[in-house]
Order: C-alpha cells, then sequence, then structure tokens
C-alpha cells in the first residue's frame, strides 16, 4: 500500500498510509496540497518523489511538496 501526505498550511507535511483517505486529515488544518510519496536511496541520500492526485480531497501535489516533506526529515 502506499504511503500518503497531505501539505497543511502550506509548510506542514503529515505522511499516513494508504489505506486512510486523504479527507481524513481535514481535522489538522488547511490543506493546501495532496498526494502519494515514495523514498529512495541514491549513493546514500534519500530522495523523495510526490506524484498522483488526491481523490477525496480533489487536489494534487506542488511542486515545493518533496522539498517541504525532505526538510521535515533532514534528508
Amino acid at each position: 500500500m502506499p504511503l500518503k501526505y497531505v501539505i497543511i498550511d502550506g509548510i506542514a507535511p503529515v505522511i499516513f498510509f494508504g489505506g486512510i483517505p486523504h479527507s481524513e486529515m481535514l481535522k489538522l488544518g488547511a490543506i493546501t496540497s495532496a498526494g502519494f510519496l515514495k523514498f529512495y536511496l541514491n549513493d546514500g541520500k534519500i530522495s523523495i518523489a510526490v506524484f498522483g492526485h488526491s481523490e477525496s480531497l480533489n487536489l494534487n501535489p506542488k511542486p515545493a511538496d518533496a522539498d517541504i516533506i525532505k526538510g521535515i526529515l533532514k534528508t
């Protein structure tokens, strides 16, 4: 099952398992983007790819989402 994510207020990512609808995260704040993510290991460094579409929120990833997520992981 793929990982899902939402970005709250444009700055705070929440990562969760695919069995939970994106819309369940609405109680956390204003969701500005949403989608799916994958982690890759390249030469000892973690890369993040965001993709897809949240059907329950009708939102897509934004170009900065991977960097926002990467920032909290300090990778």
